[in-house]
């Protein structure tokens, strides 16, 4: 029994102090950055991560959807985001362990300023993918994202690597 309370009184704790780390990182999403990050946003989608959020009540589970959900329309949609979108969607697949919902609601996305930012993406991306890396640091599922990443590139270059109205792709210029 005393080691039942134990046990549980540690998971607890190391609850807590996951907790502690990620509500540290869930801030309103950044209006203007004040200072350039000690980190990339891909470490920030592991501390989030790291706090075992999807394990947590469905109702904080819905909160942590939310946040990230509303900081990557906020971001697609703004023309001059505090945060670029490709770091968003890094932090967002790193936090979520998965990029389909994010590019899911890119590709949906009817607005001028969200045309922008995949050609946006694509040229700061292109010699990672090109050379068959994902553009940031994953630990375990890097194999599967930049697969996933570099196919969605691939189906929608010819509108969502650049302007709807132009024929460049960003891929070769």
């Amino acid at each position: 029994m005393a080691q039942a309370l134990l046990g549980h009184h540690t998971e607890s704790r190391r609850l807590r102090d996951a907790n502690k780390q990620l509500c540290g990182t869930l801030p309103y999403p950044p209006r203007r950055a004040p200072l350039k990050p000690l980190f990339g946003m891909d470490e920030v989608g592991r501390s989030f991560s790291r706090g075992r959020w999807q394990q947590w009540p469905p109702h904080m589970r819905a909160t942590v959807w939310e946040f990230l959900r509303a900081w990557w329309a906020h971001t697609l949609t703004d023309p001059d985001p505090a945060v670029p979108a490709h770091d968003v969607l890094a932090l967002c697949a790193e936090a979520s362990a998965t990029l389909s919902p994010w590019l899911d609601t890119w590709e949906t996305l009817d607005h001028r300023v969200a045309d922008r930012h995949p050609a946006e993406a694509a040229a700061h991306w292109k010699y990672d993918l090109l050379g068959d890396r994902l553009p940031w640091e994953a630990r375990d599922t890097a194999d599967t994202l930049r697969t996933e990443l570099a196919t969605w590139l691939v189906r929608h270059a010819p509108h969502g690597c650049g302007p709807r109205t132009s024929p460049r792709n960003s891929w070769t210029g």
